[in-house]
């Protein structure tokens, strides 16, 4: 395993996740000079279509995939570098709770990337309204718990 770095902010409901998200994206891109992909699952139907937004009102746009066809990433991300001419920095995913029913493909895919040499960030709630852990949020904490280093 490359030793990218894995980022994650999670918790719950109205907790600044997105907040600090689109903060650190934002900071990346203007500072970092790192080119940073951003991607929302289409079922996020809180936000604007094509937008990430917090509850505190910041927003950042967002390329849509299909929670249920997680090789969409792979093509998107594929375009934008043939369109920018070089390799992305940063593949940021928001709300990586709804990647529950395919939790394991999603794993695999944020363990790909990292081994690709892409640093991830990675938001999402850990637990439902009866207080029971969504795995796919789980399957990435593990991930960052086993090979990467929180930030």
């Amino acid at each position: 395993m490359v030793g990218r770095i894995l980022s994650l902010y999670v918790g719950n409901m109205a907790s600044h996740k997105t907040t600090d998200f689109i903060e650190n994206v934002r900071v990346l891109r203007s500072f970092g000079k790192k080119k940073v992909l951003v991607l929302k699952p289409k079922k996020d139907t809180r936000s604007p279509k094509g937008q990430i937004k917090s509850w505190d009102r910041k927003s950042m746009e967002a390329e849509e995939v299909s929670e249920n066809n997680l090789l969409e990433v792979l093509d998107i991300l594929n375009s934008e570098e043939r369109k920018l001419g070089r390799k992305l920095d940063v593949i940021a995913f928001s709300e990586i709770q709804f990647y529950e029913n395919d939790h394991l493909c999603f794993y695999q895919l944020i363990q790909h990337l990292l081994e690709c040499g892409y640093d991830i960030i990675a938001e999402g709630l850990n637990m439902n309204f009866r207080g029971e852990p969504f795995v796919s949020t789980s399957f990435i904490i593990a991930l960052a718990g086993e090979v990467c280093r929180w930030r």
